[in-house]
């Protein structure tokens, strides 16, 4: 037996509503938030392609079996079919209050951190952008500080300006802050992930000049 278009569409359909019941079963954001947590998974924040909920709803997903691909976002969930067609489903209420809070910073145990562990390749060095969550390790290279845990040369006390690097996205409506470092090491993996799981989404890494808060 083959699957056709119309059956790959239902099965994609199919396995977000499933997945969407699971995390609405309690109808509130702690409710959420317990099923993410019992999941085991963990996710960037403001990154449609890569927050916690998207890493939750592609548990056991595949392109292949389903011939779609998908986006989270706190006002719609859209999946992408490999014909070119979407469909755009309403995020339920109590999975967009929890996506604009942990947007927020709120429920920091589920956010990601990038394992940044320097690669050698034959493209040349770069960093490892794999996901994983606090107290936990990168699969690929166990241990490895993050590169936001890395000491950075202290800054210059007598600058007047502090350097940002700034990782922005565009969804749509203009270039948006994502991240924001005065490491440019650390905005470069920062970047490297947000390209990795979120590729149909613009980003770029922008320097940003800013007055430092006077000390009194």
């Amino acid at each position: 037996m083959t699957f056709g278009e119309g059956d790959l569409k239902l099965t994609a359909v199919g396995h977000v509503l499933r997945a969407l019941d699971l995390l609405t079963q309690d109808g509130d954001v702690a409710g959420v938030a317990q099923v993410l947590d019992r999941a085991e998974v963990c996710g960037l924040q403001k990154c449609a392609r890569g927050c916690v909920v998207h890493a939750y709803i592609a548990k056991g997903w595949s392109p292949a079996t389903h011939g779609a691909s998908f986006s989270v976002g706190s006002g719609s969930i859209n999946i992408e079919f490999r014909d070119g067609s979407r469909l755009v489903l309403d995020t339920p209420d109590p999975v967009s209050a929890f996506i604009t809070a942990f947007d927020r910073g709120e429920y920091p145990h589920l956010s990601a951190l990038v394992c940044g562990f320097d690669i050698e390749t034959d493209e040349g060095p770069h960093r490892c952008a794999n996901l994983f969550r606090v107290g936990t390790e990168c699969p690929e290279h166990g241990p490895a500080a993050p590169i936001a845990s890395r000491p950075e040369a202290p800054a210059v006390a007598s600058s007047k300006y502090r350097y940002l690097h700034v990782v922005q996205g565009n969804y749509g409506q203009g270039w948006e802050d994502l991240t924001a470092s005065e490491n440019r090491a650390e905005a470069r993996t920062d970047l490297r992930a947000y390209r990795e799981n979120e590729r149909e989404t613009p980003t770029r890494l922008i320097q940003r000049r800013e007055l430092r808060e006077q000390q009194v």
